[in-house]
């Protein structure tokens, strides 16, 4: 029988010294501390050497309570620690809060007591510190647990729902819904494929992790269990084969139902507990034990379960045998509600609601002898587990790589953490700018971008949702609360993600142009949507058959949509874009610019502005260029302005005729009036370069120096068209749409946030559905830039061209990152071609150690060989101009370009080295290479003269 200890002094009491009841608790992935959260709002961690040795019990010079955590303002309900080093512990409480804490291992960590700490006065050996605060569920958290990699933490609660969190970054990845009651426990599979919950509509779910979807239900063992238990807190074995559950019910018997993973079948039970179970745990560790009592029998690995009731019984189970190995009916006075092992498995603590923490102690003669771990994989690996292996070094130089790789890394995170200060001071430095304008006048033009949800806002939901419950305490002093209907609308801010800002600091070339003006007042158009210009369609049909088609919204949702690809595009379908209201006022600042002839704007004496003043009864306008009371030039026009826009080259003024201006920097008319096939909506200058989008979705460029157009009325209708397109035939007498007139009834299209010219002349356009479009002036075409949500929120950005998309595409649209992460390295391509299209070098170098990176981590061989060919060139074919033929032997030869946006190829490897020697599966590669460039090198070839490393191959 293995050795039973109940301490005294491992409780949480009231100020009479009264135990309170203890919820939950659970053991450091080091087993030297043990966490504990009670009715008293405090999570308490304990040190086990006292707990396991009566001799260190008894020196006073070892602390006993290391550490006394009061943040909580409700009982805390669940603790567990995260896997692996335990850096983080993760308390849920019936505050509807969940608190990551960390511990602070620096100098001033007892320095003094953070605001808001209940400790009751007792003395904390051990500092640990809030580390994120995690608000989403409304009501309480009821049990949480970390994924195997700790990629993620679930928790769940009485609020119906399971929330998944990201390990890392504490943002929230997915809430599941399809449930009708409280969930009461989780568990993760050890292979990394699901997420198993049980809750009080007396089914246990199995949700996979590739799309969190159900893989099955199991509701049969619980059809006749009675729904009277505080938690359901199930727990899945360490080979994968099996998830024991809580609250089952047999025959009139209370078990805990085995469910096993092949079929999801529980044909199971675990039999002997006289009331409803609360809790079960695996212990981490296999045993070998043999399947009879023939001591002659072949042992077998096999796992070892325990299982704690409202019986104040406490039973454990192996899993090769029939019947349980130890069952105490004394291990406490009140039911028990958690269970946890020790990481050696030797170890079983249990909690109880009397307030009393209870450990068992078992030996290897007890249990067995541990299986290796390299046995559990290998048991893990049929359903699909993939443990990475440590490769072998196979040479010195790859260690001195891997070091230059980490000073690069170290290096990196200095200077982006430098950058991000930066763009902070900036930022603070625009604010006090902008209230220095701000006495000018108030109608300086701003992006109509929706007001961003809050954390405030958020909390003030949930207390709205809370307010609006029913609570009632029975008279044995448990809390009822009658459920809210909250309907299918997704309006809780907390069913979105919030993007936080990332703080951008672009090292590439910036424009000199004044800002892009967009008035924020628009004229009424049909159903202008949130997050940018609307778009609206010219030929929209009759409102009686719009009415209509409302009506039988609901039947044909219900019905499969039939897509009718069109071969021809309805002129008379072309989105028209919304038009700004021409405001008394409009403002830009045209700072730090060259000269204006007959007056210099200097650098200082306040900004310089360009400022119109619109006569909305005369329909003219006057404009001003002055700075203070320094007037330099004016100009009065035809037609009230729209938008205005600037660069070191000129000034332009798009007027609501449909008219364009354009000025030299001293005022005199560089062009004459411009008209255009419609009113503009977006203008923006960079250069030389102008750039006008009308509201008939066309995209006009052109360089005013030289009076040519670049881009000349290139419409952008295909790119606000969606593909949500409704069969006319179909209808809910007619689910198939079997019409002879099956074509598109009515197509909805999305909104223009953001249009902008970079400074070689290429313009691009960001929609309201997060896609960005550049033009690809050779191909004649849009193509849609590289997006963050495309590669997961891991990937860290650079700063440049594609990042202030990113921003933009933020502010214009509250974007879901309900996906989970997948391979990053089509991600990382898009990004290259993206940036390549930009002409962006700094970006293109930064996403190339990116995706060098990626390639290494995942071991893609071939893909890393192709690049490094690349850059490389080939070893014996030398690099051709344009001007010289290839003749008819090496047709297949394609001559090899040196540079690639100015930047050596060579370099480029040279520098990327050191990134691919992280992987280690990659190091044979890497050597490959570093001796191919050492040797082209040291046989000093050039190649076109470009670099240091010039290089030329002789035939």
């Amino acid at each position: 029988m293995p050795d039973i200890t109940t301490p005294p002094w491992v409780a949480h009491a009231n100020d009479k010294g009264t135990r309170q009841a203890v919820y939950s608790l659970h053991v450091h992935p080091s087993g030297s501390k043990l966490a504990t959260g009670s009715i008293d709002t405090k999570v308490k961690i304990w040190n086990t050497e006292p707990i396991l040795d009566q001799r260190k019990e008894e020196d006073p010079q070892i602390p006993k309570l290391l550490s006394t955590l009061g943040y909580h303002t409700g009982p805390v309900i669940c603790v567990r620690f995260s896997n692996g080093d335990g850096r983080f512990l993760a308390s849920g409480s019936d505050d509807q809060k969940i608190l990551i804490w960390e511990l602070d291992r620096s100098p001033t960590a007892f320095s003094g007591l953070e605001f808001g700490a209940d400790t009751d006065g007792e003395v904390s050996v051990e500092a640990w510190r809030v580390y994120k605060r995690l608000v989403g569920h409304d009501s309480d958290v009821q049990d949480m647990s970390w994924s195997p990699d700790n990629a993620y933490l679930a928790s769940c609660g009485l609020d119906s729902t399971v929330i998944i969190w990201d390990g890392q970054t504490f943002d929230k990845v997915k809430r599941l819904h399809d449930f009708t009651g409280p969930v009461k426990g989780v568990t993760w599979d050890p292979v990394g494929k699901y997420l198993g919950t049980q809750s009080d509509d007396k089914c246990t779910r199995i949700w996979r992790m590739s799309d969190w979807m159900v893989e099955a239900e199991v509701k049969a063992p619980y059809e006749h269990a009675a729904n009277n238990t505080l938690f359901r807190r199930l727990s899945w074995s360490p080979d994968g084969s099996m998830i024991v559950t809580a609250n089952g019910e047999n025959c009139a018997v209370s078990v805990a139902p085995v469910i096993s993973r092949d079929g999801w079948k529980a044909d199971i039970n675990l039999v002997g507990h006289h009331l409803p179970i609360e809790t079960a745990s695996f212990n981490p560790i296999l045993f070998q034990v043999a399947a009879t009592t023939d001591p002659r029998s072949p042992k077998i690995p096999s796992g070892v379960c325990a299982v704690g009731g409202q019986d104040t019984t406490l039973s454990v189970w192996w899993t090769a045998k029939p019947r349980s190995a130890v069952a105490t009916c004394d291990a406490a006075t009140q039911a028990i509600v958690d269970l946890a092992w020790s990481p050696d498995g030797l170890k079983l603590y249990a909690c109880s609601m009397d307030g009393t923490v209870t450990v068992m102690s078992f030996t290897e003669d007890e249990l067995g002898v541990p299986v290796p771990q390299s046995e559990i994989d290998s048991a893990l690996i049929k359903y699909g587990y993939n443990r990475k292996k440590t490769t072998i070094v196979e040479s010195a130089r790859q260690l001195e790589l891997e070091q230059e790789n980490a000073i690069a890394d170290k290096e990196q995170s200095s200077e982006r953490l430098s950058k991000l200060m930066n763009a902070s001071s900036t930022v603070e430095a625009a604010v006090s700018s902008a209230t220095t304008a701000s006495t000018l006048a108030a109608s300086t033009p701003k992006p109509a971008f929706p007001r961003q949800l809050t954390i405030a806002d958020k909390e003030a939901s949930a207390a709205q949702t809370q307010q609006r419950q029913s609570v009632t305490i029975t008279s044995g002093g448990k809390k009822r609360i009658q459920p809210v209907f909250l309907g299918n609308a997704r309006t809780n801010a907390e069913e979105d993600v919030e993007m936080t800002p990332v703080a951008i600091t672009s090292q590439v070339p910036q424009s000199t142009a004044a800002s892009p003006t967009r008035p924020d007042d628009w004229e009424m158009m049909p159903t202008i949507p949130d997050g940018g210009i609307p778009s609206t369609l010219a030929g929209r049909k009759r409102a009686g058959a719009a009415d209509e088609a409302t009506n039988k919204k609901l039947a044909i949702a219900k019905d499969t949509v039939q897509y009718v690809l069109p071969s021809v595009m309805d002129s008379t379908n072309v989105p028209i874009l919304g038009i700004p209201t021409p405001k008394d006022r409009l403002i830009i600042n045209v700072s730090g610019e060259s000269i204006v002839t007959g007056a210099t704007i200097e650098s200082e004496g306040g900004p310089c502005l360009l400022e119109c003043a619109n006569d909305i009864r005369t329909g003219s306008s006057k404009l001003t260029c002055m700075r203070g009371e320094c007037v330099f030039w004016q100009d009065t026009l035809s037609s009230p302005v729209l938008l205005m826009g600037g660069s070191v080259k000129f000034f332009a003024a798009c007027c609501i005729d449909g008219s364009l201006y354009t000025f030299t920097r001293s005022g005199r008319r560089w062009l004459p009036r411009i008209y255009l096939e419609g009113p503009v909506v977006f203008m923006d200058c960079s250069g030389p370069y102008l750039m006008c989008l009308t509201a008939g979705a066309n995209v006009h460029v052109w360089n005013i120096p030289k009076q040519e157009a670049v881009l000349s009325r290139e419409s952008i209708a295909q790119l606000l068209r969606t593909s949500r397109t409704i069969n006319a035939g179909t209808n809910a007498s007619n689910p198939a749409g079997n019409n002879s007139s099956s074509v598109p009834a009515l197509q909805s299209f999305v909104s223009v946030v953001s249009a902008t010219i970079q400074p070689l002349g290429i313009p691009i356009i960001t929609t309201s559905d997060t896609n960005s479009y550049v033009f690809h002036p050779g191909m004649k075409v849009w193509q849609r830039m590289a997006k963050s949500q495309d590669g997961g929120a891991h990937m860290q950005g650079f700063g440049g061209i594609l990042s202030r998309l990113a921003e933009i595409r933020k502010e214009g649209v509250t974007a879901r990152s309900n996906r989970i992460r997948v391979s990053a390295i089509s991600h990382l391509e898009d990004m290259l071609a993206s940036v390549l299209a930009l002409k962006s070098a700094q970006e293109y170098k930064h996403w190339l150690h990116q995706y060098v990176r990626k390639l290494g981590d995942e071991g893609a061989t071939a893909k890393v060989r192709e690049l490094c060919d690349d850059l490389i060139g080939p070893p014996d074919v030398p690099s051709l101009p344009s001007s010289v033929s290839i003749s008819s032997n090496i047709t297949a030869v394609i001559a090899w370009e040196p540079t690639i946006l100015g930047m050596n190829k060579r370099d480029l490897l040279r520098e990327l080295l050191p990134t691919l020697a992280r992987s280690r599966n990659l190091q044979r590669v890497t050597a490959l290479y570093e001796d191919r460039l050492g040797c082209t090198i040291a046989n000093g070839s050039s190649s076109n003269g470009v670099g240091r490393d010039d290089m030329r191959i002789d035939s």
